[in-house]
């Protein structure tokens, strides 16, 4: 019996990991809109794998042939695949702010959701604890889209993604060195680690 149960346990973290990643795809896309639409930016569709429309036509197939690697993409007029360098950004930062606003939001928004459910965590001891737990890990999501591409040239989710390092071509953009924008985001989400795990210890 103890067997089925751990097998029980396992199976429900797993859906909930996935059902939970599906969610941080979607909040990543919609931050990018949140963030295009604060900068002044119209924000026309919101596209996921593999090739589906969320907004404005939620379901309707893409007409084009999805990119490999691609998870999802918000874009306004068209999809432009070609993914520029962390060091080749100068020319097209004219406006940073506006610029930058769009980047930050998108791994920012998981950012910010796995801060306020740390938090519960920490403050409430809630009885869904593994609910609150892989919500409040959704800065896996920042953590991923700088370490693979930025340290090892890979795609945000090693084997699936983008190498574009959205969170650190942002804060590049609002006056940090590139390195210096990596390094602080490894270092935050690094203690939220230890913060979780400290956590778990105690449940």
């Amino acid at each position: 019996m103890r067997g089925i149960s751990v097998i029980r346990k396992g199976v429900f973290i797993a859906l909930l990991v996935t059902s939970n990643f599906c969610v941080s795809v979607l909040t990543h896309e919609f931050g990018h809109a949140l963030g295009s639409k604060m900068a002044g930016h119209r924000v026309a569709f919101i596209h996921v794998w593999p090739g589906y429309q969320i907004v404005p036509e939620f379901g309707k197939p893409v007409e084009y042939e999805w990119p490999n690697g691609v998870i999802a993409v918000t874009h306004a007029k068209k999809v432009m695949w070609h993914q520029r360098s962390i060091l080749d950004i100068s020319d097209w930062l004219s406006d940073k702010w506006n610029t930058s606003l769009p980047l930050l939001l998108s791994s920012g928004t998981n950012w910010f959701i796995s801060i306020v459910f740390i938090a519960i965590l920490l403050a409430l001891k809630p009885k869904g604890f593994w609910l609150s737990l892989t919500v409040a890990l959704f800065y896996y999501d920042v953590f991923s889209y700088v370490v693979f591409p930025y340290f090892f040239n890979l795609p945000h989710l090693i084997f699936w993604g983008g190498h574009y390092v959205e969170p650190a071509v942002a804060l590049t953009g609002l006056g940090l060195h590139s390195d210096v924008a990596a390094m602080a985001i490894v270092s935050v989400c690094i203690i939220q680690t230890v913060i979780v795990a400290i956590t778990i210890k105690k449940d």
